[in-house]
Order: structure tokens, then sequence, then C-alpha cells
């Protein structure tokens, strides 16, 4: 009886409180020196890489939007 009793408990799913969650991942911060525009001092700014990319990418974004708007406004005025 006690043979059978130990293999149906083996055989059992496990509870969802035995069931070990995956361990969550630490996103390491990367730190830069950086130049606020209108100082000339530098400061230490730490972000996670992902942070970084997505910063970088609205800076481009930004870039491009001014360099469109600005070509569209040359570009408009000499048509003389």
């Amino acid at each position: 009886m006690l043979v059978a009793s130990v293999l149906v408990a083996a055989a059992s799913p496990a509870f969802a409180s035995d069931v070990q969650k995956p361990a969550k991942v630490k996103e390491v911060k990367v730190c830069q020196r950086v130049v606020p525009t209108g100082s000339i001092m530098a400061v230490k700014s730490c972000r996670t890489q992902k942070e970084w990319d997505e910063l970088s990418t609205k800076s481009q974004d930004t870039v491009r939007q001014v360099r469109d708007r600005s070509a569209s406004t040359l570009g408009a005025g000499s048509a003389n």
C-alpha cells in the first residue's frame, strides 16, 4: 500500500505553489558623461541600454523633423 501511494504522488502534477517562477532579469545600468544644453559641465547619467536606445531614437526623430521642416520652409521661399 505504501508503494502505491508513492507511485501516485510521483505521477501527480505539481501544484502551482511548487512551480518556481523565472528569476527577474536585472537590467544593467550604463553610465555616460553628458553635457546638458547650455552648460559646459558634464554630468554622469546612468540608464539601461534600452533607455539609451530609446533616447537616441527620439533624438534622431526630432533632428529629422526639424531638418524636414526647415527644408520645406526654405524650398517654398526660393521659388521666385
